[in-house]
Formats: C-alpha cells, structure tokens, sequence
C-alpha cells in the first residue's frame, strides 16, 4: 500500500473465490484480506508491517486504509 512494505507470514489459497484481477490486486479488505495471484486467490492471513509487529490480517486491516482494486507488489528480492 502506497509504498510501505508487508512481510506475509501466513496465508492460504482460497480456491472458492473466483478472481476478477490482476496479480497482486486486492480483491476483498473488510473480514477477509484476499489478493489476486496468477493461480486464483491467496488469503492473507498473518502479516509484518514496515517496521512494526506482527499482526493477523483482521488487526491490519482495522487500521489499514485499503479497497478492493488497489494493487499490491512484490519486492525484488521475493522469491
């Protein structure tokens, strides 16, 4: 989101959602933190914000400002 980087520490596939979007575009931000992938959908579970503590994605998304249709990116250094 705008810059900031997330380190994902848990997440799962989550084959029952069908996926309109580009990977790496988020496709649901309230209840469920779900991202577009090039294999369907990944549920983001657990999460490292920049510089701050781990949190479940329910914490994050309580004080994140993200939608649907944002696009998240991965770093170069991902494998």
């Amino acid at each position: 989101p705008q810059g900031r980087e997330l380190a994902v520490l848990r997440a799962s596939p989550a084959p029952e959602v069908e996926v309109h979007g580009e990977r790496g575009e988020i496709l649901r931000a309230q209840g469920r933190f779900l991202v577009a992938t090039g294999a369907g959908a990944l549920e983001i579970l657990e999460l490292v914000p920049a510089g701050k503590r781990a949190l479940s994605a329910e914490e994050f998304l309580r004080g994140a400002r993200l939608s649907p249709g944002q696009r998240l990116s991965s770093s170069a250094s991902a494998t």
